[in-house]
């Protein structure tokens, strides 16, 4: 029954201006604001569940890492460390994720599981219908990502009234990732008006390749 996180079929080509938008860690994030725990799934009104209970701390805390990160200049000697920690804060998270749909789990249940991708892809679709009233074009989505493009937006400040409509509809954060140069989206070896959702590549406005 679990059908996945939401993944698009992006446009193939060459695109300039592009914004790259992810929630933040959602898949937790779900889980911590929904109460989504094998205890608590299908219930009314339960009260927190030992999983969001266990995950706020560790969201906080990362969510705290990366505003930080966002105000610091890349040469900032903290930088390095402070990214690391906001890594290991994410693979925490993401494996508590995938622990929810494990068969031999303890505390386990894969409905819990299938609770989290279906809510994650309803928040997806509520993005994209925020961004394109907006007048913005979605080139992509890939689980927890969008990206937008409209003509005349190019800096940050152009795509923040996007992220709080967005994040005030769904009540999840939502980070820019970075602005595109440009980027890239291949098609498929096999048929080349096919596009392949995970295989791209751009250049951000700092310079930084992304592949």
């Amino acid at each position: 029954a679990d059908h996945g996180g939401l993944i698009y079929q992006p446009l193939i080509g060459l695109h300039g201006n592009v914004a790259q938008i992810d929630f933040s860690s959602m898949y937790p994030a779900i889980m911590v604001k929904h109460n989504i725990s094998p205890e608590t799934v299908g219930l009314e009104n339960a009260p927190e569940g030992l999983i969001p209970k266990t995950l706020r701390p560790l969201l906080e805390k990362r969510l705290m890492l990366k505003n930080i990160l966002s105000d610091l200049d890349p040469r900032d000697c903290r930088v390095e460390i402070l990214k690391a920690r906001a890594v290991a804060l994410k693979w925490l998270l993401v494996v508590c994720f995938g622990y929810l749909g494990y068969k031999n789990a303890r505390f386990g249940k894969i409905e819990s599981h299938e609770a989290v991708t279906a809510m994650s892809r309803e928040l997806m679709l509520q993005a994209k219908e925020i961004a394109e009233d907006m007048g913005f074009t979605i080139l992509h989505m890939y689980v927890d990502s969008l990206f937008v493009q409209r003509d005349g937006t190019r800096e940050k400040q152009d795509f923040m009234p996007l992220l709080e409509t967005i994040h005030v509809q769904t009540k999840i954060p939502i980070t820019l990732d970075g602005i595109y140069r440009w980027v890239c989206f291949l098609p498929s070896k096999r048929d080349k008006r096919i596009p392949v959702p995970n295989r791209y590549f751009g250049v951000f406005q700092s310079g930084e390749v992304k592949y």
